[in-house]
This record gives C-alpha cells, structure tokens and sequence, in this order.
C-alpha cells in the first residue's frame, strides 16, 4: 500500500452535493507531490448521476487522488429530526466502519470546510487506542457546557470535540462494536444529530489533535479572548489562527450564502476551480457590524444560553 494514501470520506444529498468539489480541490492544490487521496462520497438517494458525473470531472484536471460513490439509499432518513440544520446524512459516518473493512483508519470531513496543506501528518498522527480523535468544539465548551451536560448525562466536557474533521480507528472501533452503540442511539439527543452521540459513546477514548486541523468560524471569537488560555498554549494558538490547515464554516452561515465571512473568498477561489463554477451561488452580504448588531449578538447568545437551559432541564 502506498504510504503516502490518505483515504477519506465525506457525505452529502444533492442540495449541497456541488460544496464537494470545492473541498477536494482545496485538498488537491495544497497536497505534496507524492500523496495520493483515496476519496469516498457517501451519497442519500437524492443524488442524480448528472451530479456525480460533475464531480468526476475533476479527474480531468487532477491525477493524484481517486474517487468513488457509494449509494447509501434511503438510510436514516427517517431518523427523528433533532438539529435545526444539521440533517440525517451526518449519521452516515457512523456506518464507515461496516462500509471499509478494507481500512484500519481512515478520515472524515464535512463538506463545510476547506483543506490549506497536505493531510499527511493528520492522517499519520498516532492517536494509541482511541476511538476517534478531532478538535475540541470550543464554542460548545464555552457557552453550552451546562445544558450538553444535562442533555448527554455525560461526566464532564472534557473530551468533547467537533464531529466535523474525525480520524477514526476502525479497527478498535469494529472491535468493541463503537459503531453499533453509535447507531442504537441515533435520536437520543436534542440539538445533535451525531456529535453528541460520538462523544458520548467514545467518551474516555478520544485524542485531542492540535486546533489546525479544525479551526471553526463558530471558534473564532474564542481564540480571540483570554478564554483560549484555557484550552491550548499561546504556540498552539498563533499557528492555528493564522495558518488553519483545515477551516471549518460551523454554524448556519456558510461561505456559498454569504461572501464576507471570514476565508469565504478563499472558499470562492477554489470553487471556480471546480467543474461547478458555472453554477449561480447569488451569495449576499451577512449584516453584522455596527452597535446594533452588536447588541443583537449579546441577545442572541443571551437567548441562547436560556433556550440551552430550558430544552436540557
């Protein structure tokens, strides 16, 4: 097997499918010379051979990765719907272990991200008998701590993280059945679809990688404050803010909606490298600047922290 493969899996219905391309090829500019991506699209039964077909232009213009759909039908789409955004085809990463008996590890990304330097030492990073590793997700830390505590029944935070960038351990994971105690508790948890889950059932067996490999714009205002100290040194902290190998667009708004987010024209640079650039993104300006915005900030997060403590009571 070549040493430089890095196998990777992403997940997607149509509605968002094109955000695919986008990722790979932010992936395939910044890859070294000799690392190869093997890629997976899990794909929902809304995906039409016309988008696929799309996608795979890309190997026309790039030859060091490769890429293949698997159907996943109509799995968990009737899962009951517990996140306001967030849908059903996240859970499809619970079902990677059954899918790849081929691989003892392998990688995970959203499609809401975009890759700035190779995934070679991601991938290679020795994570011992862990489950999974990932990032911590900072804003859950921050500002839900208290009702995900109340809503998981889980000991502490303290090894909770961000489901979006996951190098998992396959083999650990099929060994203890991870997988199906994942899958036996899909719906369980209001404001989550699968974060809260993996965290719950990996608890005490998640590695922590350093914050480059997923820096979120819901974390941004995190790395900004004196709050940050609390989580990683001031090393850890500079090098991931000012030179993210994985940024993360968590949260809502996204960079195909809204060009002034933080990195969305960089986002926009790879898109058009894509085979759809042609296709019309009428992407408009998120108002949120100004004393008003600011206090409607303060509101919402205000807001926030109540409706958290409420639906977890």
């Amino acid at each position: 097997m070549n040493p430089n493969k890095v196998p990777i899996v992403m997940s997607s219905d149509n509605k968002v499918f094109f955000t695919i391309a986008t990722v790979i090829v932010s992936m395939l500019e910044n890859a070294n010379k000799d690392t190869f991506y093997d890629i997976y699209v899990l794909c929902t039964d809304t995906v039409t051979d016309e988008s696929k077909n799309k996608l795979s232009e890309l190997k026309t213009q790039y030859n060091n990765f490769s890429l293949s759909f698997i159907d996943m039908k109509d799995t968990f789409k009737n899962i009951p719907k517990t996140h306001k955004y967030v849908t059903y085809v996240s859970a499809f990463k619970f079902l990677i272990p059954s899918l790849f008996p081929q691989f003892d590890k392998i990688l995970y990304l959203d499609t809401d991200v975009i890759v700035r330097a190779d995934l070679i030492d991601l991938y290679n990073t020795d994570i011992g008998d862990n489950y999974v590793a990932g990032c911590l997700c900072l804003v859950n830390h921050i500002t839900c701590r208290d009702g995900i505590l109340r809503e998981t029944g889980l000991e502490s935070m303290d090894y909770y993280i961000n489901a979006g960038v996951i190098l998992m351990n396959l083999n650990l994971i099929r060994q203890d059945k991870i997988d199906k105690k994942c899958i036996d508790m899909i719906g369980s948890f209001k404001g989550s679809v699968d974060q809260h889950i993996m965290n719950k059932v990996c608890y005490g067996k998640i590695f922590f990688l350093p914050p480059k490999y997923n820096i979120s714009t819901s974390s941004l205002k995190i790395f900004e404050s004196d709050a940050i100290k609390i989580f990683y040194s001031m090393q850890e902290v500079e090098q991931a803010y000012k030179n993210p190998v994985i940024f993360h667009w968590t949260g809502g708004n996204k960079p195909w909606q809204y060009y002034n987010l933080f990195l969305a024209h960089e986002w926009f640079r790879y898109f058009i490298k894509t085979p759809f650039k042609d296709m019309k993104l009428d992407r408009k300006y998120l108002k949120r600047t100004g004393v008003f915005s600011m206090f409607k900030n303060f509101l919402s997060r205000t807001l926030k922290k109540m409706w958290y403590g409420l639906i977890y009571k």
